[in-house]
């Protein structure tokens, strides 16, 4: 019996461990988020530098960030590489897709009105400013990937009325995205997302209760220093057999509440400080008077022991 009993809380112990360490709580990973003077352009040109230098955000099916796989599929051979910078008046996403092609994709228009997520090749981004929202989705925006152009819609939020949350989105949220590949779907993706339709007050979907969350107060800590719960997820719609989502927080059992979305945050950091070419100028000439009385001194030593 003693046996029995010791081998049973052995398990038990040893399946807690394997649960602690498979989950990650809300803010477990914090992504250096670069402050930027002069906003990423763009362009689908995406460098570290204007960026802010921040810490990119990987997902490669490796488990670090806690990333796996939805309704049974598995991981296949994507990789996404996350880049992220912010200003006074936006959060930047860069985003470079590798391993993955689109076949038989739909074009930008045929896009219009509607959430591509689930529909074509696409990302699900999700926000929770503040934590605000519980107990329902955080807030999600839909980015299409359609051969070489992408579209990007917000999904609820954006009105206080059951039926309205998704009006007024289509034309304020700026993004670009570029095929850099042609023997594949290699996308770089950027998208500028006003802190404005972020930190919004508004209604979730119909289905989930249609309760009106105000964000609208974290617009006053937007500084270096807030972190913002982020969370990622991706749908291969032209895989072979069925679709493959790819997501974080999967450790969470997939949950889709929105405190259960966001053990990863975005950490912004402060913009470099601005040069001042005088005080470098003064610096450089300060330093310069320094070295040429070391000099001086030098010299005068070595003459005085030349003369002893």
């Amino acid at each position: 019996m003693k046996k029995s009993l010791k081998i049973l809380t052995t398990a038990l112990v040893a399946a807690t461990m394997l649960a602690s360490s498979a989950s990650a709580a809300v803010g477990d990973i914090k992504v250096k988020t670069g402050g930027v003077t002069k906003a990423p352009v763009q362009d689908g040109k995406i460098t570290a530098a204007e960026y802010g230098n921040c810490s990119t955000l990987v997902f490669d099916g490796s488990g670090k960030n806690t990333e796996g796989t939805w309704a049974g599929t598995s991981w296949a051979t994507q990789k996404f590489t996350i880049y992220s910078a912010w200003d006074a008046k936006n959060l930047y996403l860069g985003i470079v897709v590798e391993g993955d092609t689109t076949n038989n994709q739909t074009t930008k228009d045929a896009l219009k009105d509607q959430d591509p997520f689930g529909k074509y090749d696409s990302f699900q981004l999700g926000f929770n400013p503040g934590n605000i929202i519980k107990d329902q989705n955080t807030q999600l925006f839909g980015i299409g990937l359609c051969e070489g152009e992408c579209y990007v819609v917000a999904d609820a939020y954006r009105s206080e009325k059951d039926g309205e949350q998704n009006v007024k989105n289509y034309t304020k949220l700026k993004t670009y995205c570029t095929k850099y590949s042609e023997t594949g779907a290699n996308y770089n993706v950027e998208i500028a997302i006003p802190w404005t339709e972020l930190c919004v007050k508004g209604a979730g979907r119909s289905n989930e209760g249609a309760k009106v969350f105000d964000m609208t107060g974290e617009l006053a800590k937007i500084k270096a220093g807030y972190e913002l719960p982020f969370f990622f997820v991706y749908t291969d719609k032209d895989a072979a057999g069925k679709n493959i989502y790819i997501r974080s927080d999967a450790t969470t059992g997939a949950s889709w509440k929105a405190q259960e979305m966001g053990s990863i945050v975005l950490q912004l950091q402060a913009a470099p400080a601005a040069s001042n070419p005088g005080s470098a100028a003064q610096t450089a000439d300060t330093a310069a008077l320094v070295l040429l009385a070391m000099t001086a001194s030098a010299g005068a030593a070595f003459a005085l022991r030349k003369r002893k």
